[in-house]
């Protein structure tokens, strides 16, 4: 602001500009520069000048495993998910019937071959086999001779999913109840796997 006086003994005008008040730190100019950085310096330019760190950034990946895995110990509010064993050596039957039967809620163990699949039965607990028979190599016969010997109750949780002849199928029918033959029906696939699984 100009402040101005006439002074007539002097014969002329004055001009007077007061001094300029103090600009508080906070309020000093500040130009940060363009783009995304910008917003960060701004950011700690005032944390800075207000006396104020920036909170420290947490990861919350260790948090979330730690309730996914308290999620699936603890069978009392959530339940425990049946374990399924998939031996079939068509890549894409092998996603089809693994992303099936995971929607409803199954966790499925996927097998290329019999003796992949007697490896897998031997350090874990399954709730359900799914044995394939049609297989150049060592496909679900093989899984099934195993059991015969080693884990014959086993038998009694497989189910045979498969396109093989009914004479292949009517002799094994003592030993494997439950036959789902390919071509499928999701539905029937689940529905034989859920009342296998609660067996």
């Amino acid at each position: 602001m100009m402040l101005k006086f006439n002074n007539p003994e002097i014969g002329g005008s004055l001009s007077h500009s007061p001094p300029p008040l103090p600009t508080p730190d906070h309020m000093l100019s500040f130009t940060p520069r363009r783009g995304v950085s910008s917003v960060v310096e701004r950011l700690l330019y005032t944390q800075r000048v207000a006396g104020s760190k920036p909170a420290p950034r947490t990861n919350p990946l260790p948090r979330l495993g730690a309730l996914l895995a308290l999620a699936e110990s603890n069978t009392m509010f959530f339940g425990k998910r049946k374990r399924v064993l998939l031996l079939d050596d068509d890549p894409s039957m092998q996603r089809l019937v693994a992303k099936l039967l995971s929607r409803e809620g199954f966790k499925v163990d996927v097998f290329l071959t019999g003796r992949q699949a007697i490896d897998a039965v031997g350090k874990a607990s399954y709730d359900v086999l799914l044995l394939d028979l049609m297989m150049p190599h060592e496909g679900g016969m093989t899984v099934i001779r195993h059991l015969r010997t080693k884990n014959p109750a086993m038998l009694k949780r497989s189910i045979l999913f498969t396109a093989s002849p009914d004479s292949l199928i009517g002799a094994l029918s003592g030993e494997v109840p439950t036959v789902v033959q390919k071509p499928f029906e999701p539905q029937r696939l689940v529905d034989a796997v859920r009342k296998m699984s609660q067996s």
